[in-house]
């Protein structure tokens, strides 16, 4: 019996110093291990020109009157305590090296932030030493096969430089553990609300996505890389529930930003070095700005500029912001783009703007836009600017009598007209002939056009020309001539289909109808204009309502989400429209 125990502690001290002082890092080292967040070693800024955060921007036209405003920006989400547990249930392999020799090898689980071994443990001489960590690779010798499709769950950690020495005390090994892949999200933005939309992520060729790597864990380096094609399945939750304005509750002048977003339920994952340019999105279902990709697949490359090669334990959120291409009237009486203009987003290769027409072909100088295009058929846009001044009042004799050859209502509803009625209202075009016809006035005489004192805001809009010309814009060909007015609600309607894409669709508040405003808003801070906000605009269409039994003139509030039609004899603001 004596014998035995002998033995037995004879055997005890072999495993706990192998009689050479070797040392059980089981007993004598706690190897704590720290899960590293995506982006947690990357210092998140943009450059110069970029909003924080934002890695890249481009605009690109999609040749169906859509415009793609692509971003890149690091995605600063943090993971939860649930995604943290869930990576520590997995196997996990350490490694210890000297130089490049491997030196033991052990497996195990990590538990409340601590390496496990669950076989026999890990012996050492002392020495220095470099431990390596690792879960869900594939390893050969020093090196590791990694693939695209394993980049979710795949981590390593190093700590270099570790010295172990025979005496008894307990030393502490902290291991970073960090994500070898990167991830991406695609965030979709709108500027109205649109249903799901189906989309497909791939490659633009068959050698542009990095597939498989060999990683060398002692040096850390990446070597041997082999590239295959991407295609997967990409799907847009709707954000359909219209945002609205109140026109008592709104503030006049502020410029709301109302946007619908959609973000990709699941990550893509991708080995390091990938260049997201190499990327391609095609909308292939949904509907938004009236283009439905199911008749028309959308596709755009993640092109941004500068270009962005995605890093290992790197999280990056792509943003496609879908805007709708405006067609505007310009100064020599022709229709374009915004390619065409001296707000053009291309560029040549040294930098400098290029204008293309909506032709395709290159302009030697830009194009100035003075109205939005609110019909093609009827030839019809409206002024980009209003009138200067601010509020002008619509005419300055009584309000009893009608001044127009026509008016609209029964006289039963003050300020709001019904339904009917304004069905009846936005069927009138006649804003030219109230304007510049004595035909359109009821005295059969009258041209209002040419009374400045009567009627104000009529001869402020006939007399827009020469406010344009006045603010320095030369008119050409048709644009020379062209007589300005003041639209009707029928015309004023129009700038809302075109502008806002207003659908017919019945808005919460009176007679209001949804108006994606955003959209529009965009587009004219892009022309350098500040958007005007909640405003109204005079309407060149009589409505005989109940309050008082007067003749008023309709007018159109624009909200944020909405726009109200409503008649009024206060001073409010002045659009101009023209035909061309």
């Amino acid at each position: 019996m004596a014998a035995a125990v002998l033995a037995l502690s004879a055997c005890h001290n072999e495993l706990d110093n192998q009689a050479d002082d070797k040392v059980n890092t089981a007993k004598q080292i706690t190897f704590k291990v720290n899960f590293e967040d995506y982006n947690a070693d990357e210092e998140v800024q943009g450059t110069r020109t970029l909003a924080p955060d934002t890695l890249s921007k481009q605009v690109i036209d999609l040749d169906n009157n859509l415009l793609a405003e692509v971003s890149i920006q690091r995605d600063t989400t943090k993971a939860d305590n649930t995604t943290t547990r869930a990576l520590s249930n997995g196997t996990y392999t350490m490694l210890a090296y000297q130089g490049s020799t491997l030196k033991a090898e052990v497996t195990g689980t990590v538990n409340n932030g601590e390496f496990y071994v669950t076989g026999n443990p890990m012996v050492l001489a002392p020495g220095t030493y470099d431990f390596v960590l690792y879960s869900d690779l594939t390893r050969s010798g020093n090196t590791f096969i990694v693939d695209r499709s394993n980049m979710s769950n795949a981590q390593i950690g190093r700590t270099t430089g570790v010295v172990i020495t025979s005496q008894l005390e307990t030393q502490e090994v902290v291991f970073n553990l960090k994500h070898l892949g990167a991830r991406m999200k695609i965030k979709l933005t709108g500027y109205m609300p649109y249903p799901a939309m189906s989309a497909t992520l791939s490659s633009v060729n068959a050698t542009s996505v990095p597939n498989q790597v060999v990683y060398d864990a002692v040096a850390d380096s990446w070597t041997g890389y082999t590239h295959a094609a991407l295609s997967e399945n990409c799907t847009f939750p709707a954000n359909n529930t219209w945002v609205e304005g109140n026109m008592h509750g709104g503030v006049e002048g502020a410029y709301q930003d109302i946007n619908y977003p959609s973000l990709t339920n699941d990550y893509f994952y991708f080995l390091p070095t990938t260049d997201a340019s190499k990327l391609e999105l095609t909308f292939h279902s949904g509907k938004i700005y009236r283009a439905d990709f199911a008749n028309h697949n959308a596709s755009l490359t993640l092109a941004p500029n500068p270009a962005v090669v995605m890093q290992n334990n790197g999280s990056y959120i792509i943003n496609v912001k879908l805007r709708p291409n405006y067609l505007y009237l310009m100064n020599d009486g022709s229709t374009d783009f915004i390619n065409a203009t001296q707000y053009t987003r291309l560029r040549k290769s040294d930098g400098t703007p290029l204008y293309r027409d909506k032709l395709g072909h290159v302009l030697a100088s830009p194009k100035v836009p003075i109205g939005l295009v609110v019909s093609q058929s009827r030839r019809l846009a409206a002024a980009l600017n209003e009138v200067a001044g601010g509020r002008i009042e619509l005419y300055t004799g009584p309000y009893i009598h009608p001044f127009n050859y026509k008016y609209y209502g029964d006289g039963t509803h003050a300020f709001w007209p019904n339904w009917s009625e304004l069905a009846a209202m936005i069927q009138d075009m006649d804003g030219y002939r109230y304007t510049w016809e004595a035909s359109g006035s009821a005295d059969g005489t009258t041209i209002k056009a040419n009374q400045p004192t009567l009627y104000p805001a009529f001869y402020r809009a006939a007399h827009y020309r020469e406010e344009l010309q006045n603010s320095g814009v030369t008119l050409t060909g048709t644009m020379a001539t062209a007589n300005w007015y003041l639209p009707s609600t029928g015309e004023m309607y129009l700038f809302a289909v075109a502008s806002g894409f207003s659908d017919g669709t019945q808005a919460s508040e009176g007679t209001n109808y949804k108006w994606a405003s955003s959209a529009f808003y965009l587009d004219l801070i892009d022309l350098g204009i500040t958007p005007p906000g909640i405003h109204g605009y005079w309407t060149s269409t009589e409505f005989f309502e109940s309050f008082g039994g007067k003749v008023r003139c309709g007018d159109v509030w624009f909200l944020d989400g909405n726009i109200a039609f409503s008649a009024s004899n206060y001073r409010t603001w002045v659009r101009p429209f023209v035909k061309f």
